[in-house]
């Protein structure tokens, strides 16, 4: 592939969209916040798999995409909750529904 084929892959959103949302935990991470908003731990402990570094850096990228909004509420210690964004609900749907696509085999 020359390097003007591969900027252009690189820069294609429908690329990017798919690559994220092929990454392990990004589709159980937009599951879980689904619900509502879910503090730090809690999806931690919903994602027993998931390493706390590589569930640190999942939810990064999501905030980097406007998936995910992290809300530190000052406390001593402080909470850290996750929440989904308008374009982090909007996601959630699309992935439901390609879930029960695949469920119906």
């Amino acid at each position: 592939m020359d390097e003007n084929h591969a900027r252009a892959v690189t820069a294609c959103p429908t690329n990017r969209a798919l690559t994220r949302l092929g990454s392990r935990w990004v589709g159980m991470v937009l599951k879980e916040l689904s619900t509502g908003p879910v503090r730090s731990g809690r999806l931690a402990r919903a994602l027993p798999g998931a390493r706390r570094k590589v569930l640190t850096e999942t939810l990064r990228r999501l905030q980097e995409d406007g998936v995910v909004e992290r809300i530190v509420t000052p406390s001593v210690p402080p909470a850290v909750e996750y929440r989904l964004t308008a374009r982090g609900v909007e996601l959630a749907g699309i992935v439901s529904a390609v879930t029960a696509w695949a469920e119906r085999g």
